[in-house]
């Protein structure tokens, strides 16, 4: 018998003890249990206090409690991460198994499995780290280890590892050898038990519904409409060619409207009011998750498209903000299932092996909410959804086909499965949109393979909404310094919350190929338009008279397009669900929670929906504003009172009012437009009712000029 290195007599003397005591299966699955609640402190560890620790208790107990149909869902979902585990015991297991003929202490069946357990866990999340370099795992690695660290843990596990695959070689297995101390039988039940759930899951979705094929041939164009979250107009129309090589060459070879304001920066408000041509306030949809009885959806072009013989299609990696499906005439939807799983699953599904297990082809079937879910950041990867749509949308026929898409990539937290950049907000929203043109990119190609994109197609390229991130390329007049009369400012970062940050709700649309009067000529036109302008202009291209429903359109001329209506006078905007006294930089303890459970339901299907109450309530404190592009009047809540502010962008001056017009010989030059706009009339009633017109402005202020 060789000698033991120094302490290797202790460790045979143990292991013998251990080994007449049975501690191999008792080792065993104490590695296991200690494996799961490693995972589940980390993913509790991302949570805030309150949501584990309350009067109420466990946020997500009460929750599941409440609602069995999402614990059903949380069930199926979750049992199939738990495969890549199950494989990891099983190889544990196999390599740390005794040899009858070896004699070296290190071969000890409890030294074995536990070395073997440390050298394939640390080989498993170095190599997550590497791809998933944006997991909370990826990042505690990384927080407690130094690179020379690392590089000697990589050596002694792959040491180690080839030394246990040696010995696998070398020696056979000992006749003593009994698999069921460490547990394989059990192994082998509970992933029989995974595959069946995850099956049945499987075989109880839903099946999409079959687009009516038209015989013959149609010679009606396809229509293609991309949009892309929180997509900034200041950047999109100047960035180079080389930066974003496949949005800039759309741009450049399309007929861009570079004047188009979001009724609402919020996903789900824009692109209702995109589907319907209608404001939030005509259509009813004035938040994301607004409730089901308060929309007005009948006059989506989606559902005229349809009823014209068109096949209609969504799709979109995203779908926790968005409940738009068959309610809008589509006929298909790709993406991952909406609901509250998305919500709850997200927590836990940040896990080393499932995150690399869901890149799978097959898994996909298996766990459908997961896979190409742009709402799991960290292991999202942009071909995924690709190949997805390719997958779900087949190729084309001979019927017409709407098919509009939403890519998120650019929405918070600006990140994928590939590293994010330097950390810097404003360096992670740039490689987001790299991200996401070379998805964008990846999508033309195959709309083009399939045979969707030709020369007969029209693609329209939009933003539903901005993103303020506070860049030089913002507008002077849109900084914090207008909020002096304020004691909480409005958030001048993210979308939906300030009206005063013109960045959060500048958008565009391009219009590319053909329509049914030809090929679209290469221009550019600044006439302000909204999004709700989109339905009547997609309709006009396509060939399909002008409704009642959608009165105004951009047309098609020699020039490219222009419009025949006159233009807007202004636009009508509101900002998004916010909840006044509530400070988002230092919210006090539960208090998000709180709101959370007051104001939202979770219906029978699992979407999540504002309750009609708080609702309505929410709109009576939204922010109003008018703008006409190059002006913005817009009444703000102060903490105890309204205020009337006025920007000229132009001029880089904001202008303050007070609420009693008595109190100033002035009045805003956007004064009619705000009266003619009911909402915002009957909050200024004092000042509708004296139509003040003077020149001039309140108290102004004169903000730094563009760099």
């Amino acid at each position: 018998m060789k000698t033991p290195p120094p302490g290797g007599v202790f460790i045979c003397k143990a292991a013998k003890t251990m080994k007449r005591k049975n501690f191999r299966g008792i080792s065993f699955w104490f590695l296991v249990a200690f494996t799961g609640l490693a995972h589940y402190w980390v993913a509790f560890s991302q949570l805030p206090p309150q949501l584990i620790k309350g009067d109420e208790g466990n946020y997500f107990a009460q929750t599941i409690s409440e609602h069995p149909e999402i614990f059903q869902k949380l069930l199926l979902e979750f049992l199939p991460l738990l495969l890549p585990y199950c494989l990891f015991f099983w190889l544990v297991a196999f390599l740390s198994r005794p040899r009858g003929e070896a004699t070296h202490w290190s071969d000890q069946p409890t030294v074995s499995l536990l070395l073997t357990w440390a050298s394939l866990s640390w080989v498993a999340l170095r190599t997550h780290a590497l791809f998933f370099p944006n997991s909370i795992w990826a990042w505690l690695l990384l927080s407690v280890t130094t690179r020379s660290t690392v590089y000697f843990l990589d050596l002694i596990s792959v040491a180690w590892t080839a030394w246990r695959l040696v010995m696998l070689f070398k020696y056979r297995a000992s006749p003593s050898f009994r698999p069921s101390v460490f547990g394989t039988p059990a192994l082998l039940i509970i992933s029989m038990a995974v595959l069946v759930l995850a099956v049945v899951n499987y075989l109880g979705k839903a099946g999409v519904p079959e687009a009516k094929q038209s015989p013959g041939s149609d010679s009606r164009p396809n229509v293609v409409v991309i949009g892309i979250d929180a997509l900034r107009r200041d950047v999109i129309l100047t960035v180079p060619p080389n930066e974003l090589p496949n949005i800039a060459g759309f741009r450049d070879e399309a007929f861009v409207q570079s004047n188009v304001v979001t009724p609402l920066a919020r996903t789900f408000v824009a692109w209702s009011s995109i589907l319907t041509g209608k404001s939030p306030r005509e259509n009813g949809v004035r938040e994301n998750h607004a409730p089901r009885e308060a929309a007005r959806l009948e006059s989506s072009f989606a559902r005229r498209m349809a009823d014209e013989g068109y096949r209609t299609v969504y799709a979109t990696d995203e779908t926790r903000f968005s409940n738009i499906g068959a309610d809008y005439g589509f006929q298909q939807v790709i993406g991952p299932p909406p609901g509250a799983v998305d919500f709850l699953l997200g927590q836990f599904a940040d896990m080393p092996l499932s995150n690399m297990a869901i890149q799978l082809p097959f898994m996909e079937y298996l766990t459908p909410t997961l896979t190409a879910n742009r709402a799991f950041a960290h292991a999202y990867r942009p071909e995924r959804f690709v190949s997805r749509i390719r997958q779900e949308l087949g190729q084309a026929t001979s019927q017409p086909t709407l098919l509009a898409m939403h890519l998120c990539i650019p929405h918070h937290p600006f990140f994928t499965a590939a590293p994010k950049g330097d950390g810097s907000l404003d360096d992670a929203y740039f490689h987001s949109l790299r991200a996401v043109d070379m998805q964008l990119g990846q999508v033309q190609a195959m709309l083009q393979e399939l045979g969707y994109i030709n020369d007969k197609t029209l693609v329209v390229l939009l933003s539903d909404h901005g993103e303020g991130l506070g860049l030089d390329l913002a507008h002077p007049a849109t900084i914090t310094q207008h909020q002096t009369s304020l004691t909480t400012a409005p958030p001048t970062r993210g979308h939906g919350g300030s009206l005063l940050e013109n960045a959060q709700w500048e958008v565009f649309a391009m219009f590319k190929g053909a329509s049914s009067k030809g090929p679209i000529l290469p221009g550019r036109s600044d006439q302000l338009l909204s999004l709700q302008d989109i339905a009547p202009t997609v309709l006009e291209l396509a060939g399909m008279e002008a409704t009642s429903e959608f009165p105004a359109a951009v047309t098609q001329g020699k020039g490219g397009l222009i419009n025949d209506a006159p233009s807007r006078p202004y636009v009508a905007m509101e900002t998004g669900f916010r909840v006044r006294g509530f400070n988002l930089e230092a919210p006090e303890a539960g208090a998000a929670v709180d709101i959370a459970k007051s104001v939202y339901n979770i219906l029978p299907n699992g979407r999540l929906e504002l309750k009609l109450g708080a609702y309505e309530k929410a709109i009576r404190e939204k922010d109003l504003g008018v703008t006409t592009g190059d002006k913005l009047l817009t009444l703000l809540w102060g903490d105890d009172e309204e205020v009337l502010i006025e920007i000229d962008y132009a001029q880089n001056t904001w202008d303050v009012y007070p609420m009693d017009p008595s109190q100033t010989e002035s009045s805003p030059s956007l004064l009619k437009e705000a009266c003619s706009d009911d909402e915002f009339r009957a909050r200024i009633e004092s000042w509708c009712s004296q139509a003040k017109t003077g020149a001039g402005a309140g108290t102004t202020q004169v903000v730094n000029s563009v760099n």
